[in-house]
């Protein structure tokens, strides 16, 4: 069995929850000035640990390559909002905005003075929004590292946008903004490394609760990002997602306990309006999917169908651990109804390595009647299959399933020909199959 890198150890009242953490990685810098923000401070202050500033985008403002900006506990709401971008910006591009960029050797820090996932409630930074905008956001931005808040609704945690780069975002917890945790739009060379991402949603089980629609997403062409030793809980729909030709991408070591939908969506768009929406070169491995109950509220949260394959290339899952789904663990999906699987620039969703992974316990009841894949209305599937696979509507799709360990599901493969929407100048077929040394 794979054993995730961290433990959960519990969940408990006012959303306060420990992750017990290996070290993490730090940038050095050579760190010319230290500020401070304290929500008794006053930003005509210096920003000195005596003489604290009063709002995260005076640290901002007043930082520089190597510096550093050390947030006192304490609650950042919406009175100490920037216009409709948040508690804290970046612009690149419109430097009265926001701050200055880092550099390779000297990135600029925001941290919190505790980090979020290693505190009680009552010791955080907390960064709170009324419901939209950013809690902090990135535009164009370079070498920083965001480090160790609480953000909380929002409609966007964090957005890092219009070609920021190389920003390392660690222990931070993102909970119920109402749209997503965090998102690239796009991003590059970005690191999100022990975080969690947390949405423990209205009710259970319409599939519309979601608070937190997604986790983390990554978009418009971002590339080169690294997801790892993460944590995601509670009723995302998609608790982390790969689209609209984002690539290449890198998931590992992450834990997601509950989802509504799926946990990790690779190439969720479909080509549309002749755009190639084409995602590419994702390899997600040695992460645990699994459902999970609130131990201090009792709620239960189910895991879904837990990786889906869609509209990429050279996707790679493998050494990942998978039990008690309502869908299909492994999900290769055609596009749908209203969307053009198109040729665009050449590229088709094709090709998909799918090993060493260990699944465990399909749940035998919910809504649907045969088996198959999760269908809307968020009971799931009876009776999952470890993998449920159709044709993605081009010839040429390859799949390869080898080398797997299926243990306790109804069924080990469903293989469906036919996908639910196909462009006039492809095919109806499934794709080409290989599956060898499975151990069901």
């Amino acid at each position: 069995l794979i054993v995730a890198s961290f433990i959960i150890l519990a969940l408990v009242a006012a959303g306060a929850f420990a992750i017990p953490l290996a070290s993490a990685n730090t940038v050095a810098s050579v760190s010319a000035a230290t500020y401070y923000v304290s929500p008794t401070g006053n930003d005509n202050n210096p920003g000195s640990a005596t003489q604290p500033f009063r709002t995260i985008q005076q640290g901002i403002a007043s930082a520089g390559p190597g510096d550093t900006i050390i947030v006192k506990p304490g609650t950042y709401d919406s009175q100490y909002a920037r216009a409709t971008y948040g508690h804290a910006e970046w612009n690149s591009n419109v430097g009265s905005q926001g701050g200055q960029n880092g550099t390779a050797a000297a990135p600029i820090t925001l941290k919190a003075e505790n980090p979020a996932t290693e505190s009680p409630a009552n010791l955080r930074s907390v960064i709170l929004g009324n419901g939209s905008g950013f809690g902090i956001y990135l535009n164009g931005a370079q070498y920083l590292i965001i480090d160790g808040f609480e953000i909380t609704n929002f409609e966007t945690g964090i957005g890092l946008h219009n070609g920021t780069n190389n920003v390392t975002v660690r222990r931070n917890i993102l909970r119920s903004n109402t749209a997503v945790g965090a998102e690239c739009a796009p991003c590059s060379n970005s690191l999100f490394e022990y975080n969690a991402f947390v949405d423990p949603g209205p009710a259970y089980p319409d599939l519309s609760d979601a608070i937190q629609d997604y986790g983390l997403n990554f978009y418009e062409g971002s590339a080169n990002n690294t997801v790892v030793h993460n944590y995601f809980f509670g009723k995302h729909n998609q608790a982390l997602s790969w689209k609209r030709k984002a690539g290449p991408g890198y998931a590992a070591y992450n834990t997601f306990e509950g989802f509504m939908y799926t946990a990790v969506y690779l190439g969720q768009n479909d080509d549309e309006g002749g755009q190639d929406m084409t995602s590419y070169d994702v390899t997600v491995e040695y992460n645990v999917f699994r459902d999970a109950t609130d131990a201090s509220t009792g709620v239960y949260y189910r895991s879904r169908s837990p990786i889906t394959i869609r509209n990429i290339q050279n996707a790679i899952v493998r050494y990942n651990y998978i039990e008690n789904m309502y869908g299909a663990a492994i999900y290769v999906r055609s596009c749908e109804g209203g969307y053009y699987c198109q040729t665009v620039a050449g590229k088709r969703p094709t090709g998909a390595q799918i090993y060493g992974n260990t699944i465990v316990n399909g749940w035998q009841q919910g809504s649907g009647g045969v088996s198959g894949p999760p269908d809307s209305s968020g009971g799931g599937s009876v009776n999952p299959p470890a993998f449920y696979i159709t044709g993605r509507g081009y010839t040429g799709d390859t799949i390869e399933i080898f080398n797997n360990t299926i243990y306790n599901t109804n069924e080990a493969f469903v293989v469906a020909g036919t996908p639910s929407y196909v462009s006039t100048q492809e095919t109806s077929a499934a794709p080409d199959l290989t599956i060898t040394n499975n151990n069901m």
